[in-house]
């Protein structure tokens, strides 16, 4: 019998340590019918500038008050480069309820919010797609351990302390970006941007917005590790300005 010692405390984070148990890898792959521990590497968790994310962006939700804060995507199950493709969708039976998540329905509709469903949608969406594809313990504590995580990486207060603030007009190099957020978590991370022509501009000025972060971390320990420098066919121009806009942009 498999035995888990819950919340053991390591270099001020909370893990979860399971001994006797481990999780494939992504050279392996147990699919089975049901709920199964998927085979990944590690784990990515993705958050999102929500203003940049519908900045140009007719998809976006016409009612939404847009947060001036990071906010999460999601946590995904993934596979290094060249391996097999991340897993998704784990479970036939998805079996998301809402009614489950009553205690932390606060929490999650001010910090895990949909740019274009309602909350609920995007929430299930992401425990189906990629919660399902966690290993047991993690599967089950799923935004639990997502919404602890995302409260410990804290990226708005990194990069506030670096004075990297939303700005319709000033921006920043990656660089300044990338050492603020390596400096706090002493880990390589990744980034998405996307880059939009400002059509109301008196010039056609092309603007480059800092969309998405990635933290990679342990899918044993949970803590921050480095990323794989090919984790994603989505990145930034190291040679362009890189915007945050404020949500009134």
């Amino acid at each position: 019998m498999f035995q888990c010692l819950r919340y053991a405390m390591l270099a001020g984070i909370m893990t979860c340590l399971c001994f006797g148990r481990q999780i494939p890898d992504c050279d392996t792959n147990p699919k089975q019918s049901g709920f199964v521990d998927y085979s990944y590497d590690y784990l990515v968790l993705a958050m999102q500038w929500i203003p940049n994310v519908c900045f140009k962006n007719d998809d976006c939700r016409k009612d939404m008050t847009f947060p001036e804060s990071w906010t999460i995507h999601g946590l995904w199950p993934s596979c290094k480069p060249k391996k097999n493709s991340n897993p998704e969708n784990c479970s036939v039976a998805c079996n998301f309820s809402v009614n489950k998540l009553k205690k932390l329905e606060n929490q999650l509709n001010e910090n895990w919010i949909s740019a274009h469903t309602n909350n609920e949608l995007f929430w299930e969406h992401e425990y189906c797609k990629h919660g399902t594809c966690c290993e047991t313990s993690l599967r089950k504590k799923y935004f639990e351990e997502t919404l602890r995580l995302y409260k410990e990486v804290n990226i708005g207060e990194i990069l506030q302390s670096e004075q990297i603030l939303p700005h319709k007009r000033n921006g920043y190099r990656l660089l300044d970006i990338d050492e603020a957020i390596r400096g706090a978590l002493k880990t390589k991370v990744k980034y998405r941007c996307k880059s939009v022509k400002n059509k109301n501009a008196s010039s056609s000025k092309s603007y480059h917005l800092l969309v998405e972060i990635y933290i990679c971390l342990s899918k044993t320990t949970l803590k921050p590790q480095d990323c794989p420098s090919m984790m994603s066919k989505y990145s930034c121009d190291d040679n362009r300005e890189i915007y945050i806009f404020p949500k009134t942009a």
